[in-house]
Formats: structure tokens, sequence, C-alpha cells
């Protein structure tokens, strides 16, 4: 998790995308520093509820009955238990912007390295501002129609939380590791990112299918 959390708030696209659109080297220090400390008070809104649906008396019968799946069904128990009537529209609204921003970030953040890192890159060289933009629409469109037809099979996985952690460790620690050995390293040969994500790909779904598979085979 230390290595995770170095690579979602450090060198995660979503983030560093904001950064660099900063007006300035202080300006987005400043929002880097500011982050920072939102990212301090997480616990009140990461662990806190879940310590309170776990010791909260009215909701250990809904608990009890979701069984494996308690670890994604909590936080709406929790919210439907506290929440008063009236307001959980309002808060249904506000969650679901949360969602759809979430959403639209990643989404954006997929199609700038398709574009950037891929298409121009490999693909087509000579491709123009407007052709980019043209290619990162229709790249974000297909990405976000196979997220929605995937997202239903999510439910079979042990909590999204889990599932979604196990995937991006596919591509999240070849990143960290190739912006810390750009740092560190500043003789490193310009293949080794490409030689480390795709060692690191091949060994980690080495490890993941039998995990994956060992539960159903047994």
């Amino acid at each position: 998790m230390f290595f995770n959390n170095l690579y979602w708030w450090c060198t995660n696209q979503s983030f560093v995308q904001r950064a660099l659109a900063a007006k300035s080297l202080k300006e987005g220090q400043k929002g880097a520093i500011y982050c920072g400390f939102l990212k301090t008070i997480g616990f009140f809104y990461l662990v806190l509820p879940g310590v309170i649906a776990y010791h909260l008396p009215s909701i250990q019968d809904k608990l009890a009955a979701a069984g494996s799946s308690a670890i994604d069904f909590a936080y709406p128990a929790l919210v439907s238990a506290v929440v008063p009537k009236p307001v959980m529209g309002f808060f249904a609204a506000v969650l679901f912007g949360a969602i759809l921003s979430s959403f639209n970030s990643v989404l954006n953040s997929a199609s700038t390295m398709f574009t950037l890192d891929l298409y121009r890159t490999a693909i087509n060289p000579k491709a123009s501002d407007m052709q980019c933009v043209k290619v990162g629409k229709i790249y974000g469109t297909c990405a976000g129609a196979v997220a929605i037809c995937v997202a239903p099979f999510v439910m079979f996985a042990q909590g999204i939380t889990t599932f979604l952690n196990s995937m991006s460790q596919f591509v999240s620690l070849p990143i960290l590791f190739t912006v810390l050995g750009a740092l560190i390293f500043r003789k490193a040969p310009k293949y080794a990112p490409k030689v480390i994500t795709a060692v690191h790909v091949i060994a980690y779904g080495a490890f993941m299918i039998p995990q994956a598979l060992l539960p159903h085979l047994g």
C-alpha cells in the first residue's frame, strides 16, 4: 500500500496533469501542498465511516447478511441509517456528481496518454493537434463504453476497492519506478522503462491469475 499510494498521489496522470496545467511553477507547488494537506484528513472520510459501520448496532444484521460483500455494502448501509430521509436525495446527487467527476478525469487521462504516448509517438508521428483531439475523443468514448460493459462484473470480485487496487498494479509500479528512476539515475538507458514495464506485467500477471483461479478450483 505504501508504493500504491506513492503512485496514486505522486505520479498518477489524473493528479500530475493538474500540476502541469498550473499557470506557473509557484502555483503548481501551492496546489500540491494544499492537496497534501487535504490528504492528511483522509482518515475522516476513508477509514472512520468503516469503523462506525462496523460498530453501529442497527446495521449489523445487514452487514452479516452481505457476507464477503460487506466491504462494499458497509458505506451505503451506514448512509441509509444515519442520513435523514429529506437530505438523502441531495446526498445522492453530490455522490453521483463526485463519481462522474472521477470517471471523467480517468477518461481524460486515458485519452491523453493514448493520444500522446502511443498514437502520436508510434502510429502517426505527423498527426496535427486537431487529429490528436479527434482521436482522443474517439478513444475516450470507446474506453467509456468498455468500462460500462465491464462494470457489472466487478460485483464478482472480492470488493471493488480490492479489485481496482489489484488491476491498477499492472501499470502503477512501472510508472512509479520510471519516475523515481529518472530522478535518481541520471544515466539510465531510455529503454529501461519499457523493459521494467514488460517484466512487471508478465510477472504480476503470472502471480495474479493463479490467485484468482485457485478459490474457484478449490
